[in-house]
């Protein structure tokens, strides 16, 4: 197993995250989780809309067929949601951490706060 799916196995799922990842700039995939739904297509496509706050509001995210409607954004988050299903996404320099869980059994903020937590420490690397 790679040290970036550790990241995703350990930051991301063992705190309560259903499917998650981690990938370049590019779209290329560092790291996911086993059963993560997204395609090249779909992630190049979320790639493109992080900074279109327009195309992300008119359209939604697309992970795995499911659209995500788009809910809010600061800074370098996106939060977006289908009924009790939601994505929660932070963008670093060299990549983005994408998180999908269902918010009955991982409530928001605790979503928010493990993507940002392994966020803010890849960061202090360079990341």
């Amino acid at each position: 197993m790679s040290t970036w799916n550790n990241y995703v196995e350990i930051e991301l799922l063992s705190n309560g995250i259903s499917e998650g990842a981690i990938i370049g700039t590019d779209g290329a995939v560092w790291g996911k989780s086993k059963t993560f739904p997204a395609t090249a297509a779909e992630l190049k496509a979320f790639i493109s809309k992080f900074e279109d706050l327009e195309a992300l509001a008119e359209s939604g995210i697309i992970m795995g067929g499911t659209k995500y409607f788009y809910l809010s954004s600061d800074h370098d988050v996106i939060r977006a949601s289908k009924g009790t299903d939601s994505l929660h996404a932070m963008k670093l320099k060299k990549l983005y951490i994408i998180a999908l869980y269902n918010n009955q059994e991982c409530p928001t903020p605790k979503a928010a706060n493990t993507v940002e937590k392994l966020g803010n420490y890849l960061a202090q690397y360079g990341h």
